[in-house]
């Protein structure tokens, strides 16, 4: 994270309009760190076990049905394509 939590605590509407009046570059700046800093929540807000290093048994109770039904989705993916390579005498 580029800014601090007492950074974005001090950002308000009336800190942006002043911002925007006596140094437009600044608020150019700022917005880009904003930016960046809600791109890398979103990326921690979005990891779960299936696409980080977390291990399985950390997944929520509420959320294990669901990584199951993706590794199920991803055999029934994988035994489509052996079926279709079968047919056609594809190999790998």
């Amino acid at each position: 994270m580029i800014l601090k939590e007492h950074e974005l605590l001090q950002i308000d509407a009336d800190f942006i309009s002043r911002l925007r009046e006596q140094d437009p570059d600044a608020l150019a700046g700022l917005s880009i760190k904003l930016v960046s800093d809600l791109k890398e929540v979103l990326e921690r807000l979005n990891q779960n076990p299936t696409n980080s290093s977390r291990p399985s048994g950390s997944l929520a109770p509420w959320d294990k049905g669901i990584a199951d039904e993706k590794e199920e989705d991803d055999e029934s993916a994988f035994d489509e394509k052996e079926a279709l390579q079968s047919k056609t005498g594809i190999n790998k």
